[in-house]
């Protein structure tokens, strides 16, 4: 009787092994081969960036548009109208943007390292949280705009026009603000270590709080400011009196 039982159960054995092996093989034959997805979103990305590059040069205009996320690195954008656009989160590092007009423009968040917005037009922009590392932003006009947080170090900012502009906690460590006007600017919590700031018009600027180590204030004006604390306002008003009078 045991010898039948095991004829049996090795009869059943042999049978369904090769059915298994077979279901097995054909599984695996029929598994979709994947795509390689990140090439594809690549691909798609930079089509869509050169179709956006190709409408904004025909019109050297883009007012208004959303542009959030894309991006536009390393691009030649001189000149283009780009007021009241958004740009949050956007890449435009290495770009030319110099004489454009980014008037009440948004770039929070935006990447900017190494741009060239020289004598662009920035009145009004957001410019929060932003990384400007090493941007050359030489006779721009900032008026009224909001730098808050943003990274500014190693960027060139001579000659440029800050008005009133709002750079509180703003790291300008080691940036280039020589000649700049800086009139009645926020400048609260912002890092200005080694930044030098050679005969700039800090006239009712708020340093209150701000970092001021190695910073060349040699000419610059600064009456009526707001300084980080009571002994540093002495000497750099004694400072300030004597070069004036």
């Amino acid at each position: 009787m045991n010898i039948k039982l095991s004829l049996i159960i090795a009869a059943i054995l042999g049978a369904t092994i090769p059915i298994a092996l077979h279901l097995s093989s054909a599984q695996q034959v029929s598994k979709p081969t994947k795509t390689n997805d990140n090439s594809s979103k690549t691909s798609q990305h930079q089509q869509t960036k050169t179709k956006v590059f190709e409408l904004i040069l025909k019109d050297k205009t883009c007012v208004e548009c959303d542009l959030i996320g894309i991006d536009l690195s390393g691009l030649d954008l001189s000149g283009v109208d780009f007021s009241r656009a958004d740009f949050s989160q956007a890449n435009l590092s290495d770009s030319n943007l110099e004489n454009a007009k980014l008037k009440d423009a948004k770039l929070i968040g935006a990447r900017l390292e190494n741009a060239k917005l020289t004598s662009a037009d920035l009145d009004g922009a957001d410019f929060k949280d932003t990384n400007l590392k090493g941007a050359d932003l030489s006779d721009a006009t900032l008026l009224n705009i909001r730098l808050a947080n943003a990274d500014l170090t190693a960027a060139i900012l001579n000659r440029t026009e800050l008005r009133e502009a709002d750079l509180t906690g703003a790291n300008m460590e080691d940036a280039d603000l020589s000649h700049a006007s800086i009139y009645g600017a926020i400048l609260r919590e912002a890092n200005l270590t080694g930044a030098n700031l050679y005969k700039a018009n800090l006239r009712y600027a708020n340093l209150q709080d701000a970092l001021l180590k190695g910073t060349n204030l040699k000419g610059a004006d600064l009456q009526f400011a707001v300084m980080p604390d009571r002994s540093e306002e002495r000497r750099v008003g004694k400072e300030c009196r004597s070069r004036w009078s």
